[in-house]
Order: C-alpha cells, then structure tokens, then sequence
C-alpha cells in the first residue's frame, strides 16, 4: 500500500514544510483561512435570505394597503368597452401613488391587462419600474 503513494508523496514533499516553524506557520493560515471562508459564505447566504424576507414583508404590507384603499373600484366601469374601461380604470387608479420607488399595480384577469399605478404607465402594457440587475440600481 505504501508502494502505491510513494510517487505521490515524493512529487509533493516539496510542498510540505520540513522545519517545525514553517509547519506551525501553515497550519495557522490553514485554520484562520477554512473557518473565515465558511463564515463568509454563510453571512453572504443568510443576509440574501434575510433581504429577499424583508422586500417579501414590504410587499405584502403594501398589497394590503392598497387592496383596502381599491375597495370595489374595479367594478365601477363594467359596461363600458374593453379599451375605454382599461384607460378609465387606469385614471381612477393613478393617484394611489403613495409608495415612491415601488412598481406597484393590479392586473385584471376579465380584461387582460395590468392596471399600473403611476401616472406615465400604458395600460396595455407591464413596463419594468424597478432595476434587475446590480448595475442598474
């Protein structure tokens, strides 16, 4: 068995330090380096959890809102054609503008479309109101 690793243990012995100094010196920057990338990875995959749970609990308090100040307004212009229900719903909606920086808006299953609230928003039409990616914030 010894036979086998011999070739390997004679490429690598220049690798490994032959005084007890160097030897100290390596298993030191061993165990500071292994245990400080662990903790790195872990504080970076916990801050991301704990990130994306608070934007889920802003969210959800601002889709609460804004439920409770809609009431029954989606069904206030039900008989007039699908287009101009679309540009009157979009009007009726606009001044729920209270939260800056937030895309926030309704989509109407019967009439197909999203109903932003922002004033310069298409009605026919989802736009992206928030960055994707780390460039554009």
């Amino acid at each position: 068995m010894s036979t086998r690793f011999s070739g390997l243990r004679a490429g690598l012995s220049w690798m490994y330090p032959r005084r007890l100094r160097n030897q100290l010196i390596m298993i030191a920057v061993f165990m500071v380096t292994i245990p400080t990338l662990i903790i790195g990875y872990m504080v970076e995959t916990e801050g991301w959890a704990a990130l994306l749970q608070e934007k889920e609990k802003k969210l959800s308090a601002i889709t609460h809102l804004l439920d409770e100040a809609l009431g029954d307004r989606f069904t206030h212009f039900a008989t007039l054609p699908h287009a101009e229900r679309i540009q009157a719903l979009n009007q009726e909606l606009a001044p729920m503008r209270a939260f800056n920086g937030v895309g926030a808006g309704y989509y109407h299953r019967a009439l197909d479309a999203p109903m932003p609230l922002r004033h310069n928003s298409s009605p026919t039409s989802v736009s992206r109101s928030t960055p994707t990616t780390p460039a554009e914030r």
